[in-house]
């Protein structure tokens, strides 16, 4: 026996199917897929500035928090560093970790293949630790204090509070909208999921 069924787009369901189709896509398994990108850029910032993070979470029902430790042996000498001291320990040390040589892509004369050029002046500050976008949120703190170092400001172990702060809150934010209604129907869109009439799956 065969059933003829009437198959839809997501745009073509009712508003009660909509909510329906909705409701499976945040509720079978959906999975937080950026996970391991978030956990790249946390392990290159912890190798980088020579601290463990010892415990942290966000997502579903937990409140964000991320607690750390310096592994540095000399960490008691530079946790209390500020203003000059500390933009000189940070231009010493981390200045090649913030800041790559920015890099142009022109068309060679003649030839359907681009040349990459890179600049011995201008510098880029974008996604300098792994190209995840995750890296501007963990490093937007220390961008901040160099461009305003002269203003009241925190310590070396404060500046790194506040870039892992940074971090958690931006994970936390994109999980939420991972797992939200809008991002739902987006994705439903984008990968062309048809429904029966009620709203069910159609494979």
């Amino acid at each position: 026996m065969r059933t003829e069924t009437n198959i839809y787009k997501f745009d073509e369901l009712s508003e009660e199917a909509k909510k329906k189709a909705i409701e499976w896509y945040l509720g079978d398994g959906l999975e937080y897929h950026f996970y391991k990108d978030n956990l790249d850029t946390l392990n290159s910032f912890e190798n980088i500035f020579n601290i463990k993070v010892t415990d942290y979470s966000y997502g579903g029902y937990c409140m964000p928090h991320i607690s750390w430790d310096f592994t540095d042996h000399d960490s008691e000498y530079i946790e209390e560093l500020e203003y000059v001291r500390l933009l000189k320990y940070v231009i010493n040390n981390f200045w090649n970790y913030l800041y790559k040589p920015r890099v142009k892509y022109l068309k060679a004369v003649g030839s359907n293949n681009n040349k990459e050029r890179i600049s011995n002046i201008f510098l880029d500050e974008t996604c300098t630790l792994t190209g995840y976008y995750m890296d501007m949120e963990i490093l937007n703190p220390i961008y901040n204090f160099l461009n305003n170092f002269k203003e009241p400001c925190l310590n070396y172990s404060e500046l790194i509070s506040e870039c892992l702060d940074s971090f958690i809150y931006a994970c936390n934010r994109d999980w939420e909208w991972c797992h939200s209604e809008e991002y739902a129907i987006e994705n439903i869109k984008a990968n062309e999921f048809e429904f029966d009439e009620n709203g069910g799956i159609w494979w």
